[in-house]
């Protein structure tokens, strides 16, 4: 897992009930696989206007900085990354 800026890949693809988690995500990890392939590090599922609706595996890291979407770079400041990322650090999480 890359812990700076991420490369990420749209896909179309949105979760059925994806307030309700369980076990079948084929297609979260059929996308996730080819972003890898692509040389991405996350899907990106979009909807059919491409509405992002979340990532494949991001939903799960907070947030995360992103220097590329498909062949588009980004600039990430790195001054105000750190201030997102002390602000973020610094909120105290609930008990799970």
């Amino acid at each position: 897992m890359p812990t700076g800026p991420k490369s990420v890949m749209p896909v179309p693809f949105v979760r059925e009930l994806p307030h309700i988690k369980h076990l079948g995500r084929f297609g979260q990890s059929h996308y996730l696989t080819a972003a890898h392939r692509a040389g991405h590090d996350e899907a990106l599922l979009t909807d059919p206007q491409g509405v992002v609706a979340e990532g494949a595996i991001t939903n799960s890291q907070g947030f995360a900085p992103v220097r590329r979407i498909d062949e588009v770079e980004y600039t990430v400041d790195g001054e105000l990354m750190g201030r997102v990322s002390a602000a973020y650090e610094a909120v105290e999480w609930d008990a799970v």
